[in-house]
């Protein structure tokens, strides 16, 4: 087996090991290699530079990919992707395209590890648990069917509006929902503003929410349920982390929790 960075080898072998690395994984999904590049190694934040692929006798067989950013204050390589072609399974390549993720970490200086991983993948879990990965969070999807569209007293922003929203209010959010990997999608943003105040602030695309949110003292006034509203299109659809709060919200609006859940996984350097 031979291991190579991705920006030394032809992209092509990077989709064929990307494709068949998850022929059989739990979400079915076909993806044309324009829409690979463009997604994983555009708002995804992956790189050719920080991820790697193996071969076994010149077949590309295994993918790690991945991307280092300013996640929550800390430098952090995330892990984007990983597969193993089904054949090639239980021979340690995974392991060691980790121990190559891993070492790229400490040389680009960065303090953690990121990952996320679908809960119901056992056996992906079981190794990065087993790779002293840690569970920190759970990324929780919620679906609302039943849509009517209301703008109220909502205003169309501009994604300055969300930057300096987010400036001033806490929060989490999960690496698919940070203000770097929203700007490259041109999102729309709504807020409502009362005497000059900017209260509540929401940033989509289309009908899938990335960032809701109400300043504490004007929650239970129906703010967060008007930005909701102003949604045209439908199924509306928001993920967020399990410490986002809004669970009970969501559900007394009418969002039913997804069948699908990840977890956000670290490894602290």
């Amino acid at each position: 087996m031979e291991i190579k960075c991705c920006n030394e080898v032809n992209f092509d072998h990077v989709y064929q090991a990307f494709k068949e690395g998850f022929s059989d994984y739990i979400i079915q999904k076909e993806i044309s290699q324009e829409d690979f590049k463009s997604h994983f190694f555009g708002p995804e934040g992956n790189r050719l530079i920080f991820s790697f692929i193996a071969y076994e006798d010149e077949k590309p067989v295994a993918l790690i990919l991945g991307g280092c950013k300013t996640f929550e204050g800390i430098l952090t390589l995330r892990c984007g992707a990983m597969c193993v072609v089904p054949d090639y399974r239980g021979r340690g390549i995974a392991l060691d395209l980790m121990k190559r993720h891993e070492k790229l970490a400490v040389e680009l200086g960065c303090k953690q590890l990121f990952l996320e991983c679908i809960t119901k993948n056992e056996k992906a879990l079981n190794f990065y648990l087993a790779s002293d990965y840690r569970v920190i969070y759970q990324l929780k999807y919620y679906t609302r069917k039943k849509h009517k569209s209301q703008a109220g007293q909502v205003v169309e922003g501009d994604f300055i509006d969300y930057k300096d929203y987010k400036d001033q209010v806490e929060g989490r959010v999960n690496w698919q929902n940070e203000i770097w990997y929203l700007e490259g999608l041109s999102p729309e943003v709504k807020y409502i503003k009362l005497h000059d105040e900017i209260v509540a602030m929401m940033v989509h695309m289309g009908p899938k929410i990335a960032y809701l949110h109400v300043k504490k003292h004007y929650r239970l006034n129906g703010y967060g349920k008007m930005l909701v509203n102003a949604i045209e299109e439908k199924p509306v659809r928001i993920s967020f982390s399990s410490q986002g709060g809004l669970e009970g919200f969501l559900t007394n609006i009418g969002f039913v929790e997804d069948s699908i859940s990840q977890v956000e996984m670290y490894k602290f350097l």
